[in-house]
């Protein structure tokens, strides 16, 4: 007589989205695996443990995030699945004080971005350069370290303002 097969158990860092709600609650079990979820609200502020501590079995992974743990040697393997995506467009924001802009008036001008590496930024200069023909090599990008990390941060309180709160959207970003 054999004894039943014991589940596999996996620590896992996912959201709470509408798409993986079923699999957390768990409406949507498994025979063979149990997920242990991790207890965070925001599952980017678990990224760094579980890059360089591994302490997730399977999580959701920003991209950049991803690229940059495979090129510094982690074991990390990707599966082809979107656990929540969204456009960008919406996180560009500007001084309407110094009046309309357009794509191409970014050129040559300090841009405040909290991470160059970080994967908003990388999608930000993709469509740019993709949407808008801008070539992103000539942004002027500005990061800003903060005291208490190696992780460059653009100064938030300057974003919070009224006059920072408008934003591009694709009406605003034409071609010339």
């Amino acid at each position: 007589m054999t004894s039943p097969l014991e589940k596999t158990r996996l620590r896992t860092l996912l959201g709470d989205y509408p798409n993986t709600l079923a699999l957390k609650k768990p409406e949507v079990s498994s025979n063979l695996v149990a997920f242990d979820f991790a207890d965070v609200k925001v599952p980017n502020t678990a990224f760094k443990p579980l890059v360089r501590e591994a302490r997730f079995d399977v999580g959701e992974l920003a991209i950049v995030t991803y690229l940059q743990a495979r090129d510094h040697g982690k074991p990390y393997v990707l599966i082809p699945a979107t656990v929540l995506g969204r456009g960008q467009h919406h996180t560009i924001v500007y001084n309407p004080q110094r009046g309309v802009l357009s794509a191409h008036d970014l050129v040559g001008k300090r841009i405040g971005v909290r991470a160059y590496t970080q994967t908003t930024g990388a999608w930000v200069r993709g469509f740019l350069n993709d949407d808008y023909g801008v070539e992103t090599v000539g942004l002027l990008l500005r990061i800003r370290m903060s005291p208490n990390s190696r992780t460059p941060i653009l100064s938030y309180a300057r974003l919070k303002g009224r006059r920072w709160r408008k934003c591009f959207s694709t009406a605003r970003l034409m071609r010339r």
